[in-house]
């Protein structure tokens, strides 16, 4: 009932605005926000704690020196807590598998009780298969 009353809202928004509401932005609208649904909360982490690790192994076991310790931190606070790079990787591989319809359909899917806990189990699965396959815990 949602997906038939978003797509007649498409539909008038169309009619209505013409070719500058074209299918591109309906799709380019629906795959935002199924990615953007998404909690990066579990990625961001492993990012950041992948980041450690890596700065870890290039000084081969020995402790970081405050400053090195303070330029990986810094990297971590520009370029994975800020989770675009999270919802850019989500967009990108849902735009080449889905339609627009597809994607609004989903979307709206996970604004319900029921598609909420699918998305939080989604994220639980991936995330724990990317924690295994780039850290060591």
């Amino acid at each position: 009932m949602i997906t038939s009353m978003v797509s007649r809202v498409a539909i008038a928004l169309m009619i209505v605005c013409g070719p500058a509401f074209s299918q591109v932005d309906l799709k380019e609208d629906a795959v935002r926000r199924v990615a953007q649904a998404h909690d990066p909360a579990i990625f961001v982490a492993t990012g950041a704690l992948y980041l450690k690790q890596e700065a870890l192994r290039a000084m081969r076991g020995k402790s970081l020196s405050p400053e090195v310790e303070g330029e990986v931190n810094h990297l971590i606070d520009t370029a994975v807590r800020d989770a675009a790079w999270f919802h850019a990787g989500w967009a990108h591989a849902i735009d080449k598998y889905l339609s627009a319809e597809e994607a609004d359909e989903i979307a709206a899917h996970f604004d319900t009780e029921g598609g909420k806990l699918q998305r939080r189990v989604i994220e639980l699965v991936i995330g724990e298969v990317v924690m295994g396959n780039y850290t060591r815990c």
